[in-house]
């Protein structure tokens, strides 16, 4: 049988609440979460660029 939560979030989980709620966070996570994808996506475009290049220097065995 499943447990259940004794602390359950007293303000209900959404968008706006992330950001303007009772800690009044502000604009700072979503720069932060914006910063990190960016990072992210720096990340994977080098990552396939590797890949790109790679995968030409390979014969092709696709006959």
């Amino acid at each position: 049988m499943p447990g259940t939560i004794s602390n359950a979030p007293t303000v209900a989980l959404s968008f706006a609440n992330n950001f303007w709620g009772k800690d009044d966070a502000g604009v700072e996570p979503l720069l932060q979460r914006m910063h990190n994808a960016k990072q992210t996506c720096d990340e994977l475009k080098a990552f396939y660029s590797c890949a790109s290049i790679t995968g030409s220097k390979m014969p092709n065995t696709n006959h």
